[in-house]
């Protein structure tokens, strides 16, 4: 529905643009959104702390993991 929305108030404020320049103009808008909205795969390689890089996704959330424990507590502790 926002979508919608913001897609008329473009047609409103570019006044009496060609069919053709509208459509390129959404086209160009539905792909940036799309592009934004992909789900990516795979996970960056990770330097632990011995320099070495992660190998696997596993290995990389792990040291995530252990990197946000040293960061950030229970309150209590």
């Amino acid at each position: 529905m926002k979508l919608m929305r913001c897609l008329d108030q473009m047609k409103m404020h570019m006044g009496s643009v060609s069919s053709a320049v509208s459509r390129t103009i959404q086209k160009g808008f539905y792909g940036y959104t799309r592009k934004l909205q992909t789900v990516k795969d795979v996970v960056a390689a990770l330097k632990k702390e011995d320099g070495e890089l992660t190998a696997t996704d596993q290995e990389a959330a792990d040291e995530l993991a252990n990197c946000f424990q040293k960061i950030f507590y229970k309150t209590g502790q």
